[in-house]
Formats: structure tokens, C-alpha cells, sequence
């Protein structure tokens, strides 16, 4: 299979003339993951006071642990997923950015607390890409939509 070309890609091209933006996570799932890491953060706090200083070497753990925690938060709370006529990007650590041109299938999934677009590109893995409105619900809904459209003939 070749990535998407022709009328797919010109379909979302004609679709997506105007951006449509929002943030990745819904506000359920933004407010679940800030009461997670306040919750670890007073437990953290409470052990250390009632324990002591831990070695180093564990201390070195903690830090470590404790930076992919806050920088999954801040990703979670920042990140914006845009869907327009180039294609689709979400922001992460590193941007998430995929060309409708190189698309094979696009599905949409929903789940507790947010959506999903799950796009198959030429090859590797599936990409899931989230969404936390209704606007970017209802553009991945379309996309799908086209997908399937074009896919089933």
C-alpha cells in the first residue's frame, strides 16, 4: 500500500481550508492528572518527612521520575492538537506532524475522557492522535468519514 494521494488528500485539502484547533485533553482528564501529581507530591512529601533523606542513588531516581511526571503534565495541560489542510499536528515534546499525503487510513476512537484519530501511515506503528473538543472531535469524525468514504469506493 502507497500513502494517500488524489482525491483523499484532496478532500481534506478542500475540507480543512480553515484550521481547526483546540487543546489535546478534555478537562476531565486534565483535572485527573493535576490531582494525580498533587496527591504523589504530598505522599512523596509525607515519607520523606517520616523516613529521611534517602541516598543519592535514590534521590537521583525521584528527580528522574519526577521530571517525566511534570513534563507529562504540562504536555497535558499545553498541548494543542491542529487538524488543517496540510495535514495534522499535535504538540509533545516533539511535534507530532503527519501530511494527509502520507496517510494510509485514518479511524476514529472514542474513549473515556477524550477521542482519538487513529492514522496508519506507510509504515511503523499506529499514531493516535487526541483531541479535547467537540471541534476537533467533530473534524475527526470527518476525517474518518472521508477515509471511509474513499476506502470502500
Amino acid at each position: 500500500m502507497t500513502p494517500s494521494t488524489g482525491p483523499i488528500t484532496e478532500a481534506l485539502r478542500a475540507r480543512f481550508t480553515q484550521p481547526v484547533r483546540g487543546p489535546s485533553y478534555r478537562p476531565s482528564a486534565k483535572w485527573m492528572v493535576v490531582s494525580t501529581l498533587v496527591t504523589l507530591a504530598a505522599y512523596g512529601a509525607q515519607v520523606m518527612s517520616r523516613v529521611g533523606m534517602p541516598a543519592w542513588p535514590v534521590l537521583v531516581l525521584i528527580g528522574a521520575g519526577a521530571f517525566v511526571l511534570l513534563s507529562t503534565t504540562w504536555y497535558i495541560l499545553n498541548g494543542n492538537t491542529t487538524v488543517d489542510a496540510e495535514g495534522i499536528r499535535q504538540d509533545w515534546l516533539f511535534e507530532k506532524n503527519y501530511p494527509w499525503s502520507q496517510v494510509l487510513h485514518a479511524r476514529r476512537l472514542r474513549v473515556p475522557f477524550t477521542s482519538r484519530l487513529l492514522l496508519r501511515m506507510g509504515a511503523g506503528p499506529i499514531k493516535a492522535i487526541h483531541s479535547g473538543n467537540r471541534e476537533l472531535d467533530e473534524a475527526f469524525a470527518e476525517v474518518a468519514a472521508i477515509y471511509a468514504r474513499h476506502v470502500r469506493g
